[in-house]
């Protein structure tokens, strides 16, 4: 079958958390390009995407063939990017956000959240110790990013924020304090999703719009997936699921990290080749 598409998460199964791409990555998916469209799914946003895959160098390397075979779907894929040859680059050809396409009322959200991150402050022994950055609230049209120490911390702060939430459940706390705190609007307590997000953040969407969302996209193709946060309450739980229970054979995978992903395309490529 020619029309598959490998869904791939960004951090933590092609790249490690927040850096760029190997080189060796990049060769594994060139060959697997061969046997379908590669599309990249992250809660991340574009200006990510365009980071850690290093855009502007990749797209001198690849043929245009190639560049038509990948995806850019940021926000966890209700956004869609796509190679255009006249451009030079990827343009969006699909769209939805949370101010034009639900109910849900942003500033009361905002309000919520900055309640919660005051608590979370003055909780003893979770977040007093931390130097904290004030971009912790980040609006990228159809999710909120929530991350407690803010995205521009540094990686020895992100760090430490990583080994309390290993030891204390840090977001497992903060998920269930916003949650409790919605319940009184009826319209976000029902209607909104709250997942793990990378390592050190929280993403707020519509329900429906997780990463399940981009395998509409291509709903008639033959879909594969591959991840890291595949386990309840984490952001390719819900893709994670959609593609392991649609097919007979192994098409949905988890992964470790960088290394692993490579293992899990050479099997891939080896069951294609059967």
């Amino acid at each position: 079958m020619k029309n598959r598409v490998f869904y791939f998460d960004m951090d933590g199964t092609l790249t490690r958390h927040r850096q760029q791409i190997e080189p060796g990555m990049i060769k594994k998916l060139r060959n697997l390009m061969k046997y379908g469209i590669i599309s990249i799914i992250t809660g991340s946003k574009l200006t990510d995407i365009q980071y850690q895959l290093n855009l502007d160098e990749l797209k001198d390397k690849l043929t245009e063939r190639e560049l038509n075979k990948l995806v850019l779907m940021p926000c966890n894929g209700t956004k869609i990017y796509q190679w255009s040859l006249g451009i030079n680059d990827w343009v969006m050809t699909d769209g939805v956000t949370m101010k034009k396409n639900s109910h849900i009322d942003l500033q009361k959200l905002y309000r919520t959240i900055i309640k919660c991150q005051q608590m979370l402050l003055d909780k003893e022994n979770y977040m007093g110790d931390f130097e904290i950055q004030p971009d912790f609230i980040d609006y990228r049209g159809s999710l909120v990013n929530w991350a407690p120490i803010g995205r521009s911390s540094s990686l020895s702060q992100r760090q430490l924020f990583i080994n309390l939430d290993s030891r204390v459940g840090l977001r497992d706390y903060a998920i269930n304090l916003l949650q409790s705190m919605l319940l009184s609007d009826k319209i976000m307590s029902t209607q909104l999703d709250i997942t793990k997000g990378g390592q050190t953040s929280m993403d707020i969407y519509p329900k429906g719009w997780d990463k399940t969302f981009g395998l509409w996209h291509f709903k008639d193709k033959d879909h594969w997936f591959i991840g890291d946060a595949c386990e309840a309450g984490q952001n390719d739980h819900q893709i994670y699921l959609a593609v392991k229970h649609k097919y007979d054979r192994l098409q949905s995978f988890k992964t470790t990290g960088p290394d692993k992903t490579y293992e899990i395309i050479d099997s891939i490529l080896k069951t294609l080749k059967e």
